[in-house]
């Protein structure tokens, strides 16, 4: 009987997680600068691994650009994403396209102009296709729904109710309004307008996170997450 019981509440467990899963891909992005120095030959700035839910629009910043990139269709044998490019202002290019690749091939975005007419390439490389568990960090920044914000005197700052940052919420007013000047020199916002600071619960899928600080800092669209 017991083993009937323990049986049966490990199928139990084993169907939510099922039910709660979502389609992923795992992938690499890599970011290049052309070298004039060397025939435009292509140096490596910047190389990582990250996960991305199917229909989530994520954003990050790369080096020298932001991007966006939702994968719209993950098959066993190959992926359909939309990627995204903006540079830095003030001459801010925008480059945009749909990519269709197998696991294991690269989708690349060339010839991305950026500050003082730097060359770069953005390459994602789709690895494999996974199951990603959202049960508890199924928050999407840019749905009204989930974020609640309270604004300040530079800073709109944005969480999840009932979180940590909600409690926190004063706290970190304080904080960023006391380092204000310091905080927009080292970040070089040079959008107008108000700044957006999002405090995550948790490594929300629509950003693509600085594993290494647990942030991402977007300085084209002045806006800020943090843990």
């Amino acid at each position: 009987m017991r083993r009937m019981t323990f049986l049966t509440a490990l199928i139990f467990l084993f169907a939510i997680s099922r039910v709660t899963a979502a389609p992923g891909v795992e992938c690499e992005l890599t970011v290049f600068q052309a070298d004039p120095a060397r025939d435009s030959a292509n140096t490596l700035l910047y190389v990582d691994t990250a996960k991305f839910v199917q229909g989530i629009r994520a954003t990050g910043f790369l080096v020298a650009f932001s991007v966006e990139l939702e994968f719209t269709t993950l098959e066993s044998n190959r992926v359909v994403l939309n990627a995204h490019v903006a540079t830095l202002a003030p001459s801010s290019n925008h480059y945009s396209r749909n990519f269709t690749t197998d696991y294991g091939l690269p989708a690349r975005l060339e010839r991305i102009i950026g500050k003082n007419n730097t060359r770069y390439t953005l390459m994602v490389r789709p690895l494999k296709k996974i199951e990603i568990d959202t049960s508890n960090c199924g928050m999407v920044h840019y749905r009204k729904e989930d974020f609640k914000f309270d604004p300040s005197a530079n800073l709109d700052i944005y969480f999840v109710p009932q979180s940590a940052g909600d409690f926190y919420w004063n706290a970190v007013k304080g904080l960023m309004e006391e380092r204000y000047r310091q905080f927009a020199e080292i970040n070089k916002f040079n959008l107008p307008g108000k700044y957006l600071l999002y405090l995550c619960p948790c490594p929300i899928y629509s950003v693509i996170w600085d594993d290494r600080f647990g942030m991402m800092v977007d300085p084209t669209r002045n806006t800020a997450f943090a843990l």
